[in-house]
């Protein structure tokens, strides 16, 4: 992720901006079972595509065991994502 950070970074400056800060938050996305995990995964755009290809039959199966060590004694699916941004102003403006 640092390397996007230090590209956003470098454009930003390249058009005049200055970087006045950078940090990054977590945020936590929940599942409750597998149903709804599936349901959030296979309405994306990004799913569309081999959907159409191989089928929800063989799809969901493939997808809910890619994402299986997300999922705790539960059953419920936890993401933890790390976002990093920057904060740049213009000068003068």
């Amino acid at each position: 992720m640092k390397r996007f950070v230090a590209g956003a970074e470098g454009m930003l400056e390249a058009t005049g901006f200055e970087i006045v800060g950078r940090d990054h938050r977590i945020s936590v996305v929940e599942w409750p079972d597998d149903e709804i995990a599936w349901r959030a995964i296979s309405s994306v755009g990004p799913a569309v595509p081999a959907l159409e290809h191989v089928g929800a039959d063989v799809l969901r199966p493939s997808v809910l065991e890619a994402i299986d060590h997300c999922r705790d004694e539960h059953g419920v699916y936890r993401f933890l994502n790390r976002q990093e941004f920057v904060v740049a102003e213009k000068p003068g403006v």
